[in-house]
């Protein structure tokens, strides 16, 4: 295989895995849209302005049980020590 074969081997695979990744990920956020839609708790989060489905799916992943806290508060005390979690923007 000569360079310009070896080249243009290596462009195809790349965007073969390119576009694989848009479509596993298109495919992951529609069954978070469903799981967002079936369960109060992430339907109401998405609802707020700024989170959206993806990022009510993270939260509820990563918090549980939210119920857990007494109150607001020791839920937020909670988060400001959680200050290592990135959620999606």
């Amino acid at each position: 295989m000569d360079d310009s074969g070896f080249a243009k081997f290596i462009t195809d695979w790349q965007d073969d895995v390119i576009n694989d990744y848009y479509s596993d990920k298109a495919d992951f956020e529609k069954k978070i849209e469903k799981e967002v839609k079936k369960t109060k708790i992430m339907k109401n989060l998405s609802r707020i302005s700024g989170i959206g489905t993806i990022s009510a799916f993270e939260i509820v992943s990563i918090v549980v049980q939210p119920r857990r806290f007494k109150n607001k508060g020791k839920y937020l005390t909670w988060t400001s020590q959680n200050q290592q979690i990135k959620f999606h923007r």
